[in-house]
């Protein structure tokens, strides 16, 4: 399995929202770029249930790499961001 510690991360990061009461069930998505890879929240899983292999990994456009499950619903948004393009956006305005 690819990046296990990085999909541990995420779900450390999932959890303590949870704790921090700064989310609510499956709300507020966690994502990690690694190279043309992302590590994200898979969609609809209650974060405390999560184990690595459940976390996708997604290229730069939210093509399934790895994993099983269906990737956040805010993908597009991520993979945007993560690229690059809110940086470019914002420094061409």
């Amino acid at each position: 399995m690819r990046y296990e510690q990085e999909r541990e991360q995420i779900i450390n990061s999932c959890i303590r929202m949870c704790d921090d009461q700064l989310t609510l069930g499956t709300s507020g998505n966690v994502s990690i770029r690694i190279g043309d890879h992302i590590v994200i929240t898979p969609s609809a899983v209650p974060y405390p249930e999560l184990t690595p292999d459940m976390v996708p990994i997604i290229d730069l456009h939210g093509n399934v790499v790895e994993g099983a499950l269906k990737p956040s619903s805010e993908t597009p948004l991520h993979t945007f961001v993560l690229r690059g393009n809110a940086i470019a956006s914002t420094v061409l305005r």
